[in-house]
């Protein structure tokens, strides 16, 4: 019998002997085709909004229209990031409809907004798969990058490892002078929560 594509489908029976007697025609079964693939909704995280330095976890998940399975395969299962460099592997596959990656920062690392750096930024390892419970292969296109539902939209994730760096442009009243507490001013690389000023070297009083 044909059924209805994508949608559940009645399926009804009446028998017919030689002798030309039918049945009542029943109600036998209820058949769903489906033949939908799964489709990634969005991307976040569950960090706050922040800023976060080298070594700091950075969870990424991944969630589908509706369940998976994941099948491993052979090598590591890849996001790629915006950062400089970022490469990061598969995490966890324990949620229903969705994935996990885990981003480590590493020492090196910027990004200005956290994001995947294309729509084709996963990268499925040889022989593995993302199945739907029937079979149908998940497409592992991303939302666009910055859009409402990438990780960028979600989330403002700043990635910052470098140091500031404080220089000397001048101090009041120039040296010498019979001033106790004469005033520094220094040019510094980018914005800072604080600056502290020590006598004779770096040791806290």
């Amino acid at each position: 019998t044909n059924v209805t594509t994508n949608a559940t489908t009645a399926i009804y029976a009446k028998a017919v002997d030689y002798g030309g007697n039918e049945s009542a025609c029943t109600l036998v079964a209820n058949y769903t085709h489906d033949a939908v693939s799964p489709t990634v909704m969005s991307v976040t995280s569950s960090l706050a909004n922040g800023t976060y330095r080298a070594g700091q976890n950075v969870d990424i998940t991944v969630t589908f229209s509706e369940n998976i399975t994941y099948t491993p395969g052979v090598g590591s299962f890849t996001m790629a990031l915006n950062t400089t460099p970022a490469v990061i592997a598969l995490y966890n596959t324990a949620a229903s409809n969705s994935i996990t990656f885990r981003y480590v920062v590493g020492g090196v690392d910027a990004s200005a907004d956290l994001d995947y750096a294309s729509v084709s930024a996963i990268t499925l390892p040889s022989g593995a798969s993302i199945k739907d419970a029937v079979g149908n292969d998940a497409v592992l296109t991303l939302p666009a990058v910055g859009g409402p539902n990438s990780l960028g939209g979600q989330k403002n994730i700043v990635i910052d490892t470098s140091s500031p760096i404080a220089t000397f442009v001048s101090i009041s009243p120039t040296s010498p002078s019979n001033s106790a507490s004469p005033q520094v001013t220094l040019s510094l690389s980018e914005a800072v929560s604080s600056v502290q000023l020590y006598s004779n070297s770096c040791a806290k009083p």
